[in-house]
């Protein structure tokens, strides 16, 4: 069942038709705060003045965020931040058993990427900021983003 119509029965649009799909997805999900994931560890590179984000990264790891946005069925380009979540969630293998090695480390550049597109004026001139202000503006824009698509999801009518 895929939602194709507004309630007010206007044709839905690609961009309605990919909130709706994410908002869906966000309202039938249902998350274990018990389950743990055994991550492989991985190091990331900070090439600038980006260390910041760096911790506030790595402890989203072992939120239950993490579960939320590893079960999503794919990337959704209107929501930036939940994507690029998605990406780097997506760069830690899961290791099955015991963890005797860590995997290389990468430079998480699908954020440095998100907050150049989503918040220029953030990190501006390479200026240092905040790790606990950079959580505070991450979390908010995932609510935001999540919020916005189960609103949207909750105007459709499914066609059966």
């Amino acid at each position: 069942n895929f939602p194709q119509i507004l309630s007010e029965n206007i044709p839905v649009s690609s961009k309605d038709h990919e909130l709706m799909m994410l908002g869906s997805q966000l309202q039938l999900m249902t998350i274990s705060h018990h389950s743990l994931v055994n991550i492989v560890p991985r190091g990331l590179i900070n090439k600038s003045t980006n260390c910041f984000a760096h911790a506030p990264l790595q402890a989203l790891l072992v939120s239950p965020l993490y579960h939320i946005i590893q079960k999503l069925d794919s990337s959704y380009t209107l929501s930036p931040v939940l994507n690029a979540m998605k990406v780097f969630f997506g760069s830690f293998n899961v290791a099955s058993g015991i963890v005797d090695k860590m995997d290389p480390p990468f430079e998480p550049s699908c954020i440095y990427e998100m907050l150049r597109n989503k918040m220029p004026n953030f990190n501006e001139n390479g200026r240092q900021e905040d790790a606990e202000e950079f959580l505070g503006i991450i979390l908010s824009h995932l609510h935001d983003e999540m919020v916005s698509a189960i609103r949207s999801s909750k105007k459709t009518v499914s066609l059966s």
